[in-house]
């Protein structure tokens, strides 16, 4: 699934549990999330609501177990252990409904899908329990004697059960809520990094135009999600500094910028067109040389290794960030009039 169709899939999820929440369908609801927690692979929130979700313990930690089973034994244990914790919260009897019959701190367990279908039984169970209308007073003295313990009894129930789904569907909206935010948080962050890459692709297009297309490859290879596509990714970006570098900042015998310093000749770019009247960056020369040098170091290991997805993301948001800047130095120096050529 991409990227792109996942976020669309959360989406859809978390606007159908707050119809749920909406409409007091707690099972519904309850369900939604265990869906909502395996697409993000949040597993404590995952192991919480499939608590909510089954019948019983057991069949909740077999559950909890075939969603999580391929993690590490001790890791499930605690998820398992913190989950069951948290669950039991919401089931336990409150100061404000203890009585003879519902002792504080005891448990009404009851599977999330099924408390619409306990409190419908139990309204019925209370009319029934009811004085009905027509009878005598004699008779309507008796009724009462006999039933009326019986029915305060469902009645205490019923706003317990009534508790319980409202505690339910709380978690069901706020968890639908935290995922909102996190899809929010996630589309201003791809809008910021899609509008820095395409102003870094702009630049390259204009000012390296042999660097470009190995930018945009770094991005493909990385679409693969596999070791050898990931390090293809990173080996673009070795040759994309070396492709900038020429283009901007050409060797020149005469100041030692050989052709293979290319990392050298980068810095020394940033470093002549900060060095005029007008400085505006946080970030010395020096420091672009630093992290220059890490990310080719970082490009360099994934032509000999096996790089993970998340080492190649880092090197190439990193060059991303560092070719960003030099737009920034660039479009700065044309703005207060100074013309943008070779530093050679």
């Amino acid at each position: 699934m991409s990227s792109v169709n996942k976020r669309n899939k959360l989406g859809q999820i978390v606007d159908t549990i707050f119809d749920d929440v909406r409409n007091n369908a707690v099972g519904s609801a309850v369900i939604s999330c265990v869906r909502l927690a395996r697409l993000t692979s949040d597993y404590h929130s995952l192991a919480f609501f499939v608590f909510l979700q089954e019948s019983t313990h057991e069949e909740a930690h077999r559950t909890i177990q075939n969603e999580i089973g391929h993690l590490a034994k001790d890791f499930i244990k605690y998820v398992t252990e913190t989950a069951h914790d948290r669950s039991l919260s919401i089931f336990k009897i409150l100061d404000s409904e203890a009585d003879e019959n519902f002792t504080r701190g005891n448990l009404l367990y009851v599977r999330a899908n099924h408390i619409d279908n306990e409190i419908q039984s139990i309204d019925m169970t209370i009319d029934s329990l009811t004085v009905p209308n027509g009878i005598g007073e004699f008779d309507t003295a008796m009724f009462y004697k006999e039933n009326a313990g019986p029915r305060f009894i469902f009645i205490r129930k019923r706003g317990i059960l009534l508790r319980i789904r409202s505690n339910i569907l709380t978690a069901c909206h706020n968890y639908a809520s935290q995922i909102e935010r996190s899809l929010q948080a996630d589309t201003t962050a791809i809008e910021m990094l899609g509008s820095t890459v395409q102003r870094v692709t702009t630049f390259l297009l204009e000012h390296a135009p042999t660097a470009s297309p190995m930018y945009l490859a770094a991005f493909s290879y990385l679409e693969a999600n596999t070791s050898e596509g990931n390090a293809a990714s990173v080996l673009q970006i070795r040759r994309l500094l070396k492709e900038t570098a020429d283009a901007i900042s050409p060797p020149n015998s005469m100041n030692g910028l050989s052709e293979d310093k290319y990392l050298n000749r980068l810095a020394y770019f940033v470093e002549k067109k900060l060095s005029g009247p007008v400085k505006t960056f946080s970030l010395e020369a020096k420091t672009i040389e630093e992290l220059l040098r890490h990310t080719n170091s970082n490009a360099s290991k994934g032509v000999h290794s096996n790089m993970s997805i998340a080492e190649a993301k880092r090197v190439l948001f990193l060059a991303t960030f560092l070719l960003d800047f030099i737009v920034e130095v660039h479009e700065t120096d044309c703005t207060t009039g100074r013309t943008f050529t070779n530093t050679s």
